[in-house]
């Protein structure tokens, strides 16, 4: 059984303006049925939220195979690393933020691949 729990993690904390200044931009389509707002309200859940796809997926509004999906092409592509977010979409400039946050959307609908770098760790004991 998944259980949800909020993280305490101070970076987290301190982040958290910048995901509601996020979420704010995505308000209007919140609650659509399209995949890409899906894809985007999946990968700010997992910022709050943490990196179970089950999880996240049910909380984005997923099926269950789009949430296993996202989370398999997050780990693929970089954004979910060894069970964390590691992301830019958190920035001062809200302009880049955004952009990093719409490229990894990019990612998980597979449209886009980021490129490996050999200094991304591997194994962490999680499935690509």
């Amino acid at each position: 059984m998944n259980r949800l729990t909020f993280a305490y993690d101070p970076e987290v904390l301190k982040e958290r303006d910048a995901v509601w200044a996020n979420v704010e931009l995505f308000r209007a389509e919140w609650f659509t049925d399209d995949v890409s707002a899906r894809a985007a309200r999946f990968l700010l859940l997992s910022a709050i939220f943490g990196t179970d796809a089950d999880v996240i997926g049910k909380l984005a509004g997923c099926s269950r195979e789009e949430g296993r999906s996202f989370g398999q092409l997050a780990r693929k592509n970089g954004i979910w690393v060894c069970g964390k977010i590691d992301c830019q979409w958190f920035d001062e400039d809200n302009f880049t933020g955004l952009t990093a946050l719409l490229l990894d959307v990019l990612c998980l609908l597979g449209l886009v691949a980021k490129k490996k770098e050999e200094t991304l760790p591997t194994g962490c004991g999680q499935p690509v």
